[in-house]
């Protein structure tokens, strides 16, 4: 989101050359921050929040003229919001696409082999480290590639949101809701918790706390997720929709 600001904004460039350095420099600061990948479980999960709040100093702290400090950028556009929603569908069909190829290809047999046992991966000649790392840059491509367009969209830059701690912890949330190890279980996951998001924001002060409780509920009765469970019951769907 702050790289595509900087480039829209500052550098005056295009949109689409503007998306094209945000891939650009999502997939430098994953390289930038791979050797995190050696931590495991709930380590990892620690350093990964914490990398989110170093970025958000970091990019609130430099130069105002370059990323307008903890103000942000504003980018003055006279975008069509109806382009945005195109493109994100367009980053959303990718990133199944990208994912459903994963399921049935090498990458994504060794990843979860990985996953199973790292080290039975290894002992039958799986690079772990590199077969990781490969999976840290698709990961982070997509991220980058949306939030340039979210961007876009809002023509706002704010480091307090893009980097906020809470983005990432939903981002975590909605896939467990929909059901990890599944291809359309966080797009359901999503769907799902940002339709009653909205709802009990309609009707409700106390949003947080609501859907938190909504959230509990749904790990203590569909531990699996909603996809996950609906597999489990019925597993003949998995060829259609995992």
């Amino acid at each position: 989101m702050a790289d595509t600001g900087i480039c829209y904004k500052v550098l005056g460039w295009p949109i689409l050359p503007s998306l094209a350095a945000a891939s650009v420099v999502g997939l430098l600061i994953a390289l930038l921050f791979a050797p995190t990948l050696r931590l495991r479980g709930v380590y990892f999960g620690i350093v990964s929040l914490a990398l989110a709040t170093i970025m958000r100093l970091l990019i609130s702290n430099l130069p105002d003229g370059f990323t307008g400090g903890s103000m942000g950028l504003i980018l003055s556009s006279a975008n069509n919001p109806t382009h945005s929603y195109y493109a994100m569908l367009a980053v959303m069909a990718a990133t199944l696409a990208t994912v459903a190829w994963l399921s049935i290809s090498r990458l994504g047999k060794a990843l979860k082999a990985i996953r199973d046992d790292d080290a039975a991966a290894a002992c039958v000649g799986i690079h772990v480290p590199r077969t990781r790392l490969k999976a840290w840059l698709l990961a982070a491509l997509f991220p980058a590639l949306a939030g340039g367009i979210e961007a876009w969209y809002t023509n706002v830059v704010d480091p307090e949101y893009a980097f906020h701690v809470l983005i990432t912890a939903k981002s975590i949330i909605y896939a467990m809701a929909g059901g990890f190890g599944t291809i359309i279980g966080p797009v359901v996951g999503t769907l799902a918790l940002l339709g009653i998001d909205h709802l009990i924001w309609q009707k409700f002060p106390v949003l947080n706390l609501l859907l938190g409780l909504v959230i509990v509920l749904l790990m203590l009765f569909l531990p699996r997720g909603i996809v996950g469970s609906l597999l489990k019951r019925y597993p003949q769907l998995r060829q259609y929709i995992a």
